[in-house]
């Protein structure tokens, strides 16, 4: 479960995990919902991908949805591999902000 804005207390979060949820918060946000230029949002990953990162992207996005190919290839180009939430074990969750 992501917070909006990563907004959050302690009685939200406890609330949300025992729903069942797990909150995920990101090391690099992308902030493609303002819409800034394409070659800004890939910037913004570029300057701060490290391994294990999470990095946040917003559906509906139309410069984020163009700049995705440019940041995958930035991600594998370094050795980087993808990996969904759902497929990490415990101890990889565990380690995620």
């Amino acid at each position: 479960f992501r917070f909006p804005f990563g907004a959050q207390n302690k009685k939200v979060e406890q609330i949300v995990e025992e729903l069942g949820y797990r909150p995920v918060y990101w090391h690099i946000d992308t902030i493609d919902w303002r819409e800034d230029p394409v070659n800004t949002i890939i910037s913004r990953v570029d300057n701060k991908l490290r391994r294990n990162a999470v990095i946040l992207m917003h559906l509906g996005s139309k410069n984020g949805a163009i700049a995705l190919d440019r940041i995958l290839d930035i991600i594998t180009g370094r050795g980087y591999t993808l990996a969904r939430l759902s497929d990490l074990d415990a101890s990889q969750l565990a380690a995620l902000p």
